[in-house]
């Protein structure tokens, strides 16, 4: 969802097609696509290099324009030019090749959000490594778990990293995750937080001693079109992760078109900011390959949105002159619960679009709805899951036929012709026999004035199969009460229908959240249905749980 507070967004015919001229092909490829379903390739005999899109263009007519504004969580910043970034993704990707790493070979980075972490991404993408990010608030049997999968070489960590003022021991996550891994031949190490951190002789190596003396001039490796150029994992919480292959040029050509249109750039005036990690694909897409493959100067941000007060994003916006912000719902709804006084502090004049992904914020009343399909491929379509092919036949490409892509999301087209997502297929309750929409009841809650946000899950129920819970936490100023419960329940029953009312809610001061933001609703689940917790350790808010369970305990239910 996108709110322009400017200039409309106008995209001609013409301009608004997908243009693989756009990118820099050392090498026209000779067929643009070729579809044997399941499988795609595009733009056969293509070659070009992700890095040199991203970089040496640039380089080349505009040197001095900035490409990241980069803030620490402490305070300390940093001005990175085209030109700068050329020179230290030159130095690393020298160091890497230094090390033995190859094309083709797999490196997983396990950093926080600082400069070095882009770098290393593009590096890898120069000499055609396979680059494995692993999202930096994960817990080492998650890295371990995803080194493994793909076989990774080497690790690229840091000391630890800052969040809400307090340090996140990645090397440690790291040692411990590699005991165990027989791939990894070495780890390097950036200096971030300064803290004294175990070195193994032999295979740590710290970052600045590696780049030192390095030449800046790396000759970019010539990629096929459909080489790999990462893998990103899923975060799912059962389960093995499932490695989601990218590939060169589809991918560049996917994100750098979608980032472009979609957000309106204008390279010479516009500082653009995506405020999500670059653990997960959106900070791959639209915080590096898309925004420097267009030219775009970028804000980086290393903390949390509410530290040290929280008014921090705001005053990021004002200092560098956003003119585009783009986020999650989770943090929205953070917003909207501390109330307006906060951005009230700052000039944002500067601010004409903003953009939300991963869930609607306005509530959808469907009742109906279906599956969310594709038939036809499209260039940034990921190819595979990473060692299991049979995976991605099985899970993508099986339940209506091997040339239809389930997304794995429901929809519904309203009166006008748009397409509404209705969330994971996956999320769905049979009450009394009618299929509903854990989504549907959460935008539903979330529509009420009195709520900052929602989710739902359900339990076993002897009278109607699977009875509604609700986890709400209010708005700030809002004082939760029985008459306001109440008055919930029937605001969803209005919405939706009287069965899709919830059988209880809990109003909670917040909820349980991943360190990415993500509501963890298979705790909320255990929650509700009793059960032991599973492991909290990757929660960003651990302690709300038994909150949480203290509060299910004694909730009056009808």
């Amino acid at each position: 969802m996108l709110a322009s507070t400017r200039r409309p967004i106008a995209i001609s015919r013409a301009s608004g097609r997908a243009r693989p001229e756009r990118l820099h092909w050392s090498r026209r490829w000779s067929r643009v696509c070729k579809w044997d379903p399941p499988w795609v390739k595009w733009f056969l005999g293509g070659r070009l290099n992700a890095a040199y899109n991203c970089l040496d263009r640039h380089v080349a007519t505009h040197p001095e324009r900035v490409a990241y504004f980069w803030e620490g969580e402490p305070g300390d910043t940093r001005r990175l030019t085209y030109r700068d970034l050329h020179a230290e993704v030159g130095r690393f990707a020298n160091a890497l090749r230094k090390l033995g790493v190859r094309r083709g070979d797999r490196v997983a980075i396990y950093l926080g959000m600082v400069p070095e972490l882009p770098v290393a991404m593009l590096a890898c993408a120069r000499i055609g490594t396979v680059h494995s990010v692993v999202f930096g608030g994960f817990a080492a049997d998650a890295l371990r778990d995803r080194i493994d999968d793909a076989d990774a070489e080497i690790v690229i960590t840091a000391d630890g990293a800052w969040r809400r003022g307090k340090i996140v021991p990645l090397k440690a996550s790291a040692d411990e995750a590699v005991k165990v891994c027989p791939s990894i031949r070495a780890v390097v190490v950036v200096r971030r937080t300064g803290e004294t951190v175990p070195m193994t002789p032999g295979r740590d190596l710290w970052y600045h001693d590696l780049v030192e003396g390095e030449t800046s001039e790396c000759s970019p490796e010539e990629m096929d079109a459909e080489d790999p150029l990462y893998i990103l994992y899923t975060s799912g919480t059962t389960g093995k992760p499932k490695g989601i292959l990218h590939t060169t040029g589809g991918y560049l050509l996917g994100v750098s078109t979608t980032h472009r249109l979609i957000f309106d750039i204008h390279p010479e005036e516009d500082i653009y900011w995506c405020a999500a990690d670059i653990g997960w694909v959106t900070g791959h897409s639209y915080i590096v390959y898309g925004p420097l493959a267009n030219g775009t100067t970028s804000i980086l941000y290393e903390g949390a949105p509410d530290y040290p007060d929280k008014d921090r994003w705001w005053s990021i916006a004002e200092k560098y002159r956003a003119t585009i912000l783009y986020t999650a719902p989770t943090a929205i709804r953070a917003f909207m619960k501390w109330g307006p006084g906060y951005p009230a502090r700052h000039d944002l004049s500067s601010l004409r679009l903003l953009g939300t992904v991963g869930e609607p914020i306005n509530p959808v009343a469907a009742n109906q709805g279906g599956y969310l399909v594709l038939r036809r491929p499209w260039p940034a379509q990921f190819r595979t899951i990473y060692g299991s092919p049979e995976r991605y036949v099985e899970q993508y490409f099986s339940k209506f036929g091997k040339g239809i892509y389930v997304t794995g999301d429901g929809a519904k087209r309203d009166d006008d012709g748009d397409f509404w997502l209705l969330g994971r297929i996956d999320d769905v309750m049979n009450v009394a026999g009618h299929r509903l929409s854990t989504f549907e009841i959460e935008s539903a809650l979330v529509d009420h004035r009195a709520v900052a946000e929602s989710a739902v899950v359900s339990r076993p129920d002897p009278d109607v199969g699977e009875a509604i819970v609700a986890f709400v936490t209010l708005k700030a100023g809002v004082n939760g009460d029985e008459k306001l419960i109440a008055e919930l329940r029937e605001h969803v029953a209005k919405k939706i229908g009287k069965l899709a009312r919830p059988h209880a809610i809990v109003l909670s001061a917040d909820l349980p959240k991943t360190r990415s933001g993500k509501i963890l609703r298979r705790l909320l689940r255990d929650v509700a249905r009793g059960r032991a917790l599973g492991d909290v350790t990757t929660l960003a808010n651990a302690e709300v749980v038994e909150e949480i369970r203290s509060l299910a305990k004694t909730r009056h239910e009808e």
